[in-house]
């Protein structure tokens, strides 16, 4: 019996579009995931702080301070960079291969980052803030990394506890613990109080 192929990852790249009639629809579109291998450094500037506030990068993963700084510094990546930037709270998505056919992600390489800039991004008046900051103390250095190995843990298994009992049963995978928003949809349900795109 042939072993079947692990399928590679994929990440969803949404994009907000006008409609025939003017009404926004997302579009979403999936790339293959590839880790990164080596770490990159980017510099945050109070430039890439005017210009994501100009395009109104609040609660956008690719309109936010990081994606645009991450974009303008393409070059110090060690592949290349095909226009878009996926920035959420603890990875960043960077496209390197886009269709041929609509222009849109096809494949992309993952990082990890550890820096709150995101967060604050999405705050009420965050935007201004972390430009103030910057305008005062200089620009800020951002480190990214290959992303840490994901070990799943088997759902619905209990574990013992050092009394000897056992720990409550896990929730379901379809419980409303198991709903919440994450990615892109989070940074939207972060910045506009719990409203998600959907």
């Amino acid at each position: 019996m042939k072993k079947q192929s692990r399928k590679s990852p994929r990440h969803a790249f949404r994009f907000e579009i006008l409609d025939e009639s003017d009404k926004p629809k997302v579009l979403t579109f999936w790339a293959k995931v590839k880790k990164a291998t080596r770490p990159v450094q980017l510099t945050l500037t109070a430039a890439d702080v005017r210009r994501s506030i100009r395009s109104n990068g609040v609660g956008n993963t690719q309109k936010c301070a990081m994606a645009v700084c991450a974009k303008r510094q393409k070059d110090q990546f060690p592949h290349p960079v095909e226009g878009y930037v996926d920035w959420q709270y603890r990875m960043c998505y960077v496209v390197t291969k886009i269709s041929a056919e609509n222009g849109f992600p096809t494949g992309c390489v993952a990082y990890q980052h550890g820096d709150e800039i995101a967060r604050l991004n999405d705050t009420a008046g965050g935007q201004q803030k972390l430009l103030e900051r910057l305008e005062e103390t200089g620009d800020r250095t951002i480190f990214l990394r290959p992303p840490e190995k994901y070990r799943p843990t088997k759902q619905g298994k209990q574990k013992g506890l050092p009394s000897g009992e056992r720990s409550p049963r896990p929730a379901h995978i379809s419980s409303d613990a198991m709903k919440r928003p994450v990615g892109a949809r989070l940074r939207f349900a972060v910045a506009h109080a719990g409203g998600v795109k959907q």
